[in-house]
């Protein structure tokens, strides 16, 4: 580990300390925790008072870079995660990716900014991350689950949270990696909210989550056809799903099945991945 010191005027202002080329944190005086940064940070690091905009742009510049570099070094760290639990079941291998692309769909049909797009591609990436701390045999079981299992299958979005926390730079996807599974009608888990108390982007990933799960196979199941996911969405509509997001999901099906297959801009531009559709 290496440290460079920023002095002005024989007075140490801040640390740059780095581990690796591709991991790096940043603590500056008055900027709180490693990899948070403010404004207000920029001006005691400079100098006292003002400082040229001439001399903040450079060190401004390379801390969003260095930032951009971390958050993507973890995120890479996590989606290696994701793509172990993945492989584990050839059935789901994808299903996270496949939910971000429903999942932007969905948002960008109602009217959703692009920034809140970016926060909840990443949390559809992230929604099943949890299951990495659900044993294998209930993870693989080709049957039903036993109400005792199913209540372990549960804890999975808790757990999400819990590993996703530690990385400090994902409190706005948090709540919709929680509650990715709450029901309109207050019937799902893991807090049993209900309607608008459920986080918009958590009603998004609801639907996209069982869009994935209608339409692919599984170890207990067999995929169904288009078709019938459309009907199975008008049935819970209201009680499962939000009737707005329900009807948009109706809409994009019935519209071109194969459009919810393709890429979404908003999904490359998040991570920067280079997702390929199914085949």
């Amino acid at each position: 580990m290496s440290g460079e010191d920023l002095v002005r005027h024989g007075r140490m202002r801040g640390v740059v300390m780095s581990t690796t080329e591709s991991q790096a944190q940043i603590q500056l005086s008055g900027c709180g925790q490693p990899g948070t940064f403010g404004v207000s940070a920029f001006g005691p690091v400079i100098g006292q008072g003002k400082a040229p905009a001439v001399q903040t742009a450079p060190l401004r510049q390379e801390i969003g870079r260095l930032r951009r570099r971390l958050r993507q070094s973890h995120l890479d760290s996590v989606m290696a995660l994701v793509a172990a639990l993945e492989a584990k079941d050839p059935h789901t291998e994808r299903h996270s990716t496949q939910v971000a692309i429903y999942a932007e769909h969905l948002a960008t049909a109602a009217g959703i900014g692009s920034a809140e797009v970016e926060v909840l591609v990443i949390a559809a990436l992230l929604h099943d991350i949890g299951k990495i701390a659900v044993p294998d045999a209930i993870l693989l079981k080709p049957g039903r689950l036993t109400p005792p299992e199913f209540e372990i299958i549960k804890l999975h979005p808790a757990r999400g949270v819990e590993i996703l926390r530690r990385m400090g730079f994902l409190e706005r996807e948090l709540p919709l990696v929680l509650h990715h599974h709450e029901w309109f009608n207050g019937r799902g888990y893991p807090a049993g909210l209900s309607g608008e108390a459920i986080p918009l982007g958590a009603r998004i990933l609801q639907v996209a989550d069982c869009i994935d799960a209608m339409l692919s196979p599984r170890t207990y199941k067999k995929a169904i056809g288009v078709e019938e996911a459309i009907a199975e969405l008008h049935r819970w509509r209201g009680i499962q799903f939000d009737p707005d997001i329900a009807d948009s999901a109706v809409a994009m099906l019935e519209r071109q099945p194969e459009e919810a297959l393709e890429i979404c801009p908003g999904l490359v531009s998040a991570l920067g991945i280079a997702a390929e559709t199914t085949p």
